[in-house]
């Protein structure tokens, strides 16, 4: 067996506190790149976009913007999806 395959089921995210929110995922820079969006102003979904495809270009095995998952968002504030 390789030696640098892993013999363990613990997987840690990087999680990064602001003061206009907190941002978790599996590499830092993909954790600072939705840190960054809140600190421009962006909300938590633009955060949610901007990891996704961070994570994409920096782990590109089974992640990014289309590796698990849809969204259907809906903005309550203007009623628009």
């Amino acid at each position: 067996m390789s030696d640098n395959l892993s013999r363990t089921m613990v997987t840690r995210k990087t999680v990064i506190e602001t003061e206009f929110g907190v941002v978790a995922a599996q590499h830092r820079l993909a954790a600072q790149a939705g840190a960054d969006i809140l600190a421009a102003g962006g909300d938590a979904v633009d955060a949610a976009v901007a990891v996704s495809f961070a994570i994409g270009v920096l782990e590109p095995w089974m992640s990014g913007p289309a590796g698990g998952g849809a969204l259907m968002l809906w903005r309550a504030d203007s009623g628009t999806a």
